[in-house]
């Protein structure tokens, strides 16, 4: 969605208001609905300003989500009852080029900022033409560079281990429009003041709420006093019901400010005196329709009650699912309570029933450095096997997906091919055959410690599988030991670092999920106790640095006198063939399937 510079026209309509703390007995509750992903992108920029404008410093995951469960703790101290929180599952056909645009973006400035330094670099004397310059990365008040990329499913998990779990909802959808069909059926259900819907998307201010009464709050602009003296809320608020004077919505307004010459006077001018032009009207205004989503809400509602819903899956390897999922049959218990506009058409861009189905996988944006491959070539033999079983589940033999992540200096995607049960088995067995050989071999550590080290080896294995220089001592340690980014060489290790991990995060909810369906794919717990975002990257203090320095010396010294003898992948045509493993690699099943992309 979005109407480009719609909030500067449309903010000064906003009305502000003081809520104080209201007695037990004399307060008034309202509906809170939460816009999940505004709310955790806020939360950290807050945080973000506060410590070090940089984002070369690791993110503190568990920071963030205490904080997220404290904000939602110190609403509800004025009169707010949090009835959902609502995140992204999966975004419609028409929001992949939106999608591929950020990501294009996000690329331009890591390859523009590299660009940068290493002209500063080479102008200074002495200069170590690796230096990471972190004030080139945070320009001003606007990060130059994409949020941490585990920072939303790292807010759901922590808000699933907190009172609001039941109240968190990851949609197959977008959450805006889950978050106005939850505040339209609070009206519905009969509340008299209507809810609120806590959120920075403009865009809601302009859906259909289907005659419900609503109100829109910025998050951005939410102050909270809670002292001795004073114990207030500041909230700016949209009604649209009041901004529309009359009229059903202000979706035709909005809709002529598209052009973004016309302000919001102009728009509801023409609109007054029937002098606007609405061609195409109607396709725009089927994606603000409250109402429509108010069904697919329920549907959620019921696989929640029936046990169906599946929380435990992140956003973006969800979306594939669901995808898949839309390519079959429904069982009858699935089909129980769930309404016919839900079944009928793929996000993928197929109808059930046709040959070909294509399903898309976008990975998490990493802070790379642009001038070196893709930092998720590791992990990924581990995620092809995640990638391979979801694809095992669509029916039609033509299936493929489509896997986009940086190439060089644009977003490239890769395609995985179907294959066959028998190779999905010994791809499955394969992949966890070397992991357990690694966490069996850290048998004296415990705990996250165990897993740090354990995926860290793996992601030098596939390093040195891939021909690559194995990084230094001391850019291990600084790694492990949660070291600010000081280098590229430092950036590079600690993003394949994080691929490594989510690589494997990624085969532990397939297969999650894949049991919950009742699908025989078996990994003997091994994944079990793979830590969460959080924890694994803010975890293993049992080890202190002189520990660490202990356990990479002993592994990386082994790992580099194994190098020369370590497989090196064949270069391949541009799309792979679902993880399948050529002779050079069957030694070495982790080592990434190299792209020409150098």
């Amino acid at each position: 969605m979005g109407i480009l510079n719609f909030w500067t026209r449309i903010k000064q309509y906003g009305a502000r208001r003081v809520i104080p703390q209201p007695g037990a007995e004399s307060s008034q509750i309202t509906p809170a609905i939460i816009d999940g992903p505004a709310l955790a992108h806020n939360v950290f920029e807050t945080l973000r300003y506060k410590a070090n404008r940089s984002v070369v410093t690791q993110c503190n995951y568990a920071e963030v989500g205490h904080e997220v469960v404290e904000w939602l703790d110190k609403l509800a101290l004025h009169g707010y009852d949090i009835q959902g929180i609502f995140f992204d599952g999966a975004l419609p056909d028409h929001k992949k080029q939106t999608r591929n645009d950020r990501m294009q973006a996000s690329i331009d400035k890591l390859v523009t900022s590299r660009n940068a330094q290493d002209l500063i670099n080479k102008s200074t004397q002495g200069s170590d033409s690796d230096q990471l310059n972190a004030n080139l990365i945070a320009d001003g008040d606007s990060p130059a560079w994409t949020p941490p990329p585990f920072l939303v499913p790292a807010v759901v998990e922590a808000l699933s281990a907190s009172p609001y779990a039941n109240r968190t909802w990851i949609v197959k959808g977008e959450a805006d429009e889950y978050c106005a069909a939850a505040a339209t059926k609070a009206w519905q259900d009969g509340s008299p003041v209507g809810a609120t819907i806590f959120t920075n998307d403009s865009d809601l201010i302009i859906f259909d709420f289907d005659s419900a009464y609503v109100r829109i709050s910025m998050i951005k602009e939410l102050k909270l006093w809670d002292t001795q003296e004073l114990k207030v809320a500041e909230v700016l608020e949209f009604e649209p019901t009041v901004l529309a004077k009359g009229f059903k919505s202000l979706l035709p307004m909005a809709y002529l400010m598209q052009d973004r010459t016309v302000s919001f006077n102009h728009a509801f001018s023409l609109v007054s005196t029937n002098r606007a032009e609405l061609a195409d009207y109607q396709e725009f205004e089927a994606r603000y329709l409250a109402k429509r989503t108010v069904p697919y809400l329920r549907d959620l509602m019921y696989c929640r009650r029936t046990g169906e819903y599946f929380p435990q899956l992140d956003a973006r390897i969800m979306e594939p699912i669901l995808q898949a999922q839309d390519c079959i049959a429904p069982s009858p218990s699935q089909a129980e309570g769930t309404t016919q506009s839900h079944k009928t058409k793929s996000p993928a861009g197929a109808i059930s029933g046709q040959e070909k189905v294509q399903l898309h996988l976008y990975l998490p944006t990493l802070f790379e450095d642009p001038a070196k491959g893709s930092a998720w070539r590791v992990g990924e033999f581990s995620r092809r096997t995640a990638e391979v079983l979801i694809l095992n589940s669509v029916s039609m033999p033509a299936a493929t997906l489509l896997e986009y992540r940086r190439s060089g200096s644009i977003v490239h995607p890769a395609e995985i091919q179907k294959i066959s049960k028998s190779k999905v088995d010994k791809q499955l067995a394969d992949c966890l055959s070397i992991l357990r050989a690694y966490i069996q071999d850290e048998s004296r550590l415990q705990g996250v410690s165990r897993w740090r080290v354990s995926l860290m080896k793996l992601g030098l294995r596939d390093l040195a599988g891939q021909g690559k220089i194995l990084p230094s001592f001391d850019s291990v340690v600084a790694v492990l030991s949660r070291d600010a980014l000081s280098t590229w060489g430092l950036v590079h290790l600690s993003a394949a670092f994080q691929a490594q991990f989510y690589s494997l995060r990624m085969l532990k909810q397939v297969l999650q999920h894949e049991k919950q369906l009742g699908n025989k794919w078996e990994d003997g717990g091994l994944l079990d106790d793979l830590p969460g975002i959080a924890e694994f990257f803010g975890g293993g203090e049992e080890v202190d640095r002189r520990g660490w320095e202990g356990l990479v010396e002993e592994f990386l010294t082994r790992e580099k006198s194994e190098e020369a003898a370590a497989p090196v992948a064949v270069a391949r045509k541009k799309h792979s063939r679902g993880g399948e493993r050529t002779a050079q690699t069957k030694s070495n099943p982790f080592a990434a399937l190299e792209e020409l992309e150098e």
